[in-house]
């Protein structure tokens, strides 16, 4: 006669299993431990890059000689119909690049196309030409005095090694064959640029800390989180620096 395969089972094996139900203090422990991972998350300290403030570089601050170039991007060889480039060998920070093309994308939305990057990246060579360039106007052209022409190249032009285009983070924003100061993209960039991480660099209320000129095209990378604070408590970044360096 065949054995009945269930029947020939012993009964205690053939009882569901108990599942272990976790006792209070498991629970409160296992609670404890979510909490504490999760404010860990908000308390930890901030990374040296997240902290960390702007470059600047200006008259008193120059490039730093081991500031790295090696990985900017040639600007006409970006598949964007967003802007056209000036200078076909012009080149810029990739992180600047792409907030950029954010900042356009969204202006292009509110009906403003037809932007043009005049400038971006510059060599200290290139700066030293542009220099020299407006040194002998001043002088044989406005014909003005070597110490009077000085003051007047330094208000409109970076010295060379102390430009901001040095970085490749920096962008002059143009509309071809019009004055920028005058368009809607002008306004349109003071109002928005610090939600995309940019700030307008060289404004007239702070021309006595830049020591620069109005220029409401030149527009700076920093990042959004700068961007914001510094337009909040109306600082230009020599001023940002300054009331910030020792606190991170």
């Amino acid at each position: 006669m065949l054995t009945d395969p269930v029947k020939s089972v012993p009964q205690a094996s053939r009882e569901t299993p108990k599942k272990d139900v976790p006792s209070l203090f498991q629970v409160l422990v296992i609670g404890a431990l979510i909490l504490l991972s999760f404010a860990a998350s908000f308390l930890r300290p901030a990374s040296a890059e997240e902290t960390a403030l702007p470059i600047l570089v200006n008259k008193s601050h120059p490039l730093p000689a081991d500031y790295d170039v090696t990985g900017f991007i040639l600007l006409n060889t970006v598949e964007t119909d967003l802007f056209t480039v000036k200078n076909k060998n012009t080149y810029a920070d990739p992180e600047a690049t792409e907030a950029l093309l954010s900042l356009l994308a969204d202006a292009r939305k509110d009906g403003l196309d037809k932007w043009q990057i005049s400038e971006a990246y510059r060599s200290v060579d290139a700066q030293q030409k542009i220099w020299d360039k407006n040194y002998q106007k001043y002088r044989n052209v406005n014909g003005l005095s070597k110490k009077k022409a000085l003051q007047a190249v330094e208000r409109r032009v970076a010295k060379p090694g102390c430009s901001e285009h040095h970085t490749g983070l920096a962008f002059d924003m143009t509309v071809p064959g019009k004055a920028f100061r005058l368009t809607p993209h002008a306004k349109w960039l003071a109002t928005h640029c610090q939600d995309y991480g940019f700030i307008i660099r060289y404004t007239k209320d702070k021309e006595k800390y830049t020591g620069i000129t109005e220029e409401p095209w030149h527009i700076r990378y920093v990042g959004i989180e700068h961007a914001r604070k510094m337009v909040e408590e109306n600082l230009c970044l020599e001023e940002y620096i300054e009331k910030y360096q020792n606190s991170l």
